[in-house]
C-alpha cells in the first residue's frame, strides 16, 4: 500500500485510493485521519508492536472493534466498517455525525461564558455514556478532553477511542488509566490510594476532564495527590476566582464531587444520571439503559483467536518445513485448536514466539513416539528457555492428553 503525503495549510493529508484524509491525532498505537466527508479513520501503528517474523496481534484494536461491533449508543462512537485483511487489524472506520472537533479544541474557541453555559449539557451526554458502560461493567479507561468529540453546532457530544477499554473489571486486571494527566489517583503511582479498577475510575477522568473543558486547560501529569485532591495545582494557570466564572455553583458541586480522592466516594453514573439537577435534560432522553453487550468479552476473544490463528498456521508451516515428517502440520493444527478453545490467548502476548513452537513440539514427540508420557514432555523443555516451560505447565493441564494421543 502507497501513501502520497502532501502539507496543505500546514495539515498533513494522505491519499488512500481514492480517499483523501487529513491527520487529527497520532499516538503509541497509531494514527488518526479524518475524511471530507466527515468519517474518522484509525491506523494501527506497525512499527512499535511488530516483532520480526513474529505474528503480531494489537489487542487495543481487536478490543475496540468487539466493543463497536456490539454496541449502538447516542453518545458514544459508531463504527462504519472495519478492514482486518493483511495479517494486521489495521483499519477502522468510524463515522462522525456531521463532523465534529475534540473537547479540547472546541474548549479553545469558546468563551469563558460559553463554557460555563455549556458545561452542563456536555457533562450530561457524557455521563449518559458512562451509565450505559457501568450498567454493562465496562470501564473505558482513557477518558479525556482529546476522547471526546462535539458537534460545534448541535453540541451533541460522542465519546470514542475504546481501544483501552475492560470488559468486567477487577483488581486482578493490573491495569491503568491511559493517560497520566486523567489517572485517577488509585492509578498514580506512589498514591497512597490502593490501586483498584473498576467503573469509577471513569468517573474521575470524566469530572476532571470537564473541569479541563472548562478551563481550557490541560492537567498537569506531573502532581502527585496526597491526602485531597487540589484542582488548583493540576491547573497551574487557575485560582479561585476563575471558579467564581461557574454560572451554576450546582455543577460546579456535582464535578468536585466526581474528582474525589477515594474511590468509594465518588459517585456511580447511574447516581450522577438520575441526580434532579440534570431532570431538565433527561426529560428528553428516550434511551434504555439495560445490560445489553454481555456478549462482548467472548466475541473480544473470538475475533482475537480469529485473527491469531491464521498468523499461527503460516508460522507452524514455516517450521514444519525442518523436518520429514508427515502428518507434523495437521497435528500441530490439531493442537493449535485445543489450545485455542481452551486458553485465554492474550495473556501470552510476550509469548507468542512460543506458541507455534510448542505445538509443533508436542506434535513431534507424539508422532515420534506414542508412549510418550506428559512428564517426558516437561523433561524435553529443559532445552527452552523457562518462558517455554511457563507455557507448557498452563497448557497441558487444560488438554486432554489421552484423548489427543489416541488421535495420533
Amino acid at each position: 500500500m502507497i501513501f502520497l503525503v502532501s502539507k496543505i495549510s500546514f495539515s498533513v493529508y494522505i491519499h488512500l485510493g481514492d480517499i483523501k484524509m487529513l491527520l487529527v491525532a497520532s499516538g503509541s498505537y497509531g494514527k488518526v485521519y479524518k475524511t471530507l466527508d466527515n468519517r474518522i479513520i484509525k491506523r494501527t501503528s506497525l512499527v512499535s508492536h511488530e516483532v520480526e517474523n513474529e505474528p503480531v496481534l494489537e489487542y487495543t484494536t481487536i478490543r475496540e472493534l468487539a466493543f463497536l461491533s456490539n454496541i449502538k449508543h447516542p453518545n458514544i462512537i459508531s463504527k462504519h466498517s472495519q478492514d482486518l485483511k493483511g495479517g494486521i487489524p489495521s483499519l477502522v472506520d468510524i463515522h462522525l455525525d456531521n463532523g465534529g472537533l475534540s473537547l479540547s479544541q472546541f474548549s479553545r474557541q469558546q468563551t469563558t461564558k460559553e463554557r460555563s453555559k455549556d458545561i452542563a449539557y456536555i457533562a450530561f451526554q457524557c455521563i449518559k455514556a458512562l451509565y450505559y458502560l457501568e450498567v454493562n461493567n465496562i470501564a473505558h479507561l482513557d477518558i479525556k478532553l482529546s476522547n471526546i468529540v462535539i458537534n460545534p453546532k448541535t453540541k451533541h457530544v460522542y465519546m470514542i477511542d475504546f481501544g483501552g477499554c475492560i470488559f468486567n473489571p477487577t483488581d486482578n486486571d493490573m491495569v491503568w488509566c491511559s493517560t497520566r494527566g486523567y489517572r485517577p489517583p488509585e492509578h498514580v503511582k506512589k498514591s497512597k490510594q490502593k490501586y483498584v479498577v473498576n467503573t469509577k475510575c471513569d468517573i474521575f477522568s470524566f469530572g476532571l476532564s470537564m473541569f479541563a473543558y472548562f478551563f481550557a486547560e490541560i492537567p498537569d501529569d506531573k502532581y502527585l495527590p496526597q491526602d485531597k485532591y487540589d484542582l488548583f495545582k493540576v491547573f497551574k494557570n487557575k485560582t479561585i476566582d476563575d471558579l467564581c466564572n461557574f454560572q451554576d455553583l450546582t455543577i460546579l458541586k456535582i464535578l468536585h464531587s466526581c474528582v474525589n480522592i477515594d474511590n468509594n466516594k465518588r459517585p456511580k453514573a447511574s447516581d450522577l444520571y438520575y441526580m434532579s439537577y440534570f431532570k431538565k435534560f433527561r426529560k428528553d432522553d428516550t434511551f434504555k439503559y439495560i445490560p445489553v453487550i454481555n456478549s462482548i468479552p467472548t466475541g473480544y476473544k473470538t475475533m482475537i483467536n480469529e485473527h491469531f490463528k491464521p498468523l499461527l498456521q503460516t508460522e507452524l508451516k514455516n517450521l514444519v518445513k525442518e523436518f520429514n515428517m508427515p502428518n507434523l502440520y495437521s497435528h500441530s493444527i490439531l493442537l493449535l485448536d485445543k489450545i485455542l478453545a481452551e486458553v485465554d490467548i492474550e495473556e501470552w502476548e510476550k509469548d507468542l514466539e512460543y506458541i507455534s513452537l510448542f505445538c509443533l513440539h508436542v506434535s513431534y514427540l507424539l508422532l515420534d513416539n506414542s508412549k510418550t508420557t506428559k512428564e517426558d514432555m516437561f523433561y524435553n523443555y529443559d532445552d527452552y528457555n523457562i518462558c517455554f516451560v511457563d507455557i507448557a505447565n498452563k497448557i497441558l493441564p487444560l488438554l486432554d492428553f489421552n484423548v489427543f494421543i489416541k488421535l495420533i
